[in-house]
């Protein structure tokens, strides 16, 4: 199975992402959307894992659980990845005042190395998938998203982590969770 470790999104925050996928103008353009029960922070994604590395995993997560406070995020601000030519995916960006949620990116891909899953290579960029663009025949994406790029969704905790399984369908993904691991605060 695939899997990812991620911090889950509260109801507030999902509806707020659900509105702004819903007010994006996006003619002509095939977007395949997050439902917003499937949205969250994705902190690694583990790739193929097999069933009997599901408890050291969330054994890993739940000791740095433990040692984490509960902190705030805010989900602000929109773009695209990529940046420049045709884009792949819409997203809302996370801001970290304090910088916790870079140290616990940290902390989740030490832990996880020690257990055989290689860090991540690129640079960590925390958002929020809203779609999968699937088709932009005249570029309308990058104009929509410009619009609403101040988009300001409000605060959210993290409060936990959870280790999810991802199955692929031709609908999109699906995520089960396997573990929760609730921070110490």
């Amino acid at each position: 199975m695939r899997c990812f470790a991620a911090i889950p999104l509260n109801e507030a925050i999902r509806r707020a992402l659900r509105e702004v996928q819903q007010g994006l103008d996006l003619p002509g353009v095939k977007v395949r959307w997050v439902p917003d029960d499937q949205m969250h922070l994705t902190l690694k994604f583990l790739g193929e894992t097999t069933d009997d590395q599901v408890v050291p995993i969330s054994r890993a997560l739940d000791e740095l659980a433990a040692g984490t406070p509960a902190f705030t995020l805010r989900a602000r601000g929109m773009g695209c990845f990529p940046p420049h030519g045709t884009p792949r995916v819409i997203w809302v960006g996370i801001e970290d005042p304090d910088a916790a949620l870079n140290e616990l990116h940290q902390r989740v891909e030490t832990a996880l190395a020690e257990l055989g899953f290689p860090p991540e290579r690129r640079r960590f960029r925390p958002h929020l998938t809203l779609g999968r663009v699937k088709r932009d025949p005249q570029k309308a994406v990058f104009p929509a998203v410009d619009g609403v790029a101040e988009f300001d969704g409000g605060d959210f905790a993290a409060d936990r982590l959870i280790l999810y399984a991802s199955q692929l369908h031709r609908s999109g993904a699906e995520h089960t969770p396997l573990h929760h691991a609730a921070f110490s605060g």
